[in-house]
């Protein structure tokens, strides 16, 4: 059994917290008692999410996903056809997703994919794959990589590593090209 903790992304939820606590604080003040229940069940559930959002894969083949006090889920992870490692903003209100960095797993039996957005992705990814070699791995970096070389087994372990040094690679010259606007 292996459990993943998911990746928090304080820029969605931490002020959602800060906004909650002071709605409750207000409305205690002022005396708005149903003002005051719906902040406080709204900080709850934030913190229960927050807390309680985690990836564990059982010994049995199973991954099982929870999130906060209502949902939660276990699928097979034979059941996995392919990954997607893409950041996705939009798929942060998802029930399992904490973080704009997510991955995506198809099913074979869903057609709705499920977003997971655990903190060591890297290692999640490979763990599902030393379970189940028959995923598929789908990213753009990845699918460029493939085309020189052909990717199986092992290789796609170091694969992932090389995805995430691309990534970083494209991030500085970003952050160089916005604030000095020239390319390294």
């Amino acid at each position: 059994m292996r459990t993943f903790k998911s990746q928090i992304d304080g820029i969605i939820f931490y002020p959602q917290l800060v906004a909650a606590t002071s709605v409750m604080l207000y409305s205690l003040w002022v005396g708005y008692v149903v003002l005051w229940i719906l902040s406080m069940l709204w900080a709850v559930f934030l913190i229960a999410k927050i807390i309680g959002t985690e990836y564990v894969i059982l010994d049995d083949g199973t991954l099982c996903l929870r999130s906060g006090y209502l949902s939660s889920r276990r699928i097979a992870v034979t059941e996995i056809k392919s990954i997607c490692t893409r950041q996705n903003n939009k798929a942060i209100f998802s029930s399992y997703v904490l973080s704009r960095r997510n991955v995506m797993l198809c099913l074979s039996n869903d057609k709705r994919p499920i977003r997971l957005s655990p903190k060591e992705s890297e290692a999640f990814v490979s763990e599902l794959l030393r379970r189940n070699p028959h995923i598929e791995i789908i990213d753009n970096v990845v699918q460029r990589i493939e085309i020189h070389g052909e990717i199986t087994g092992s290789d796609r372990h170091s694969t992932i590593g090389i995805v995430g040094f691309l990534r970083a690679e494209q991030i500085i010259k970003n952050f160089i090209l916005f604030f000095f606007g020239q390319s390294t």
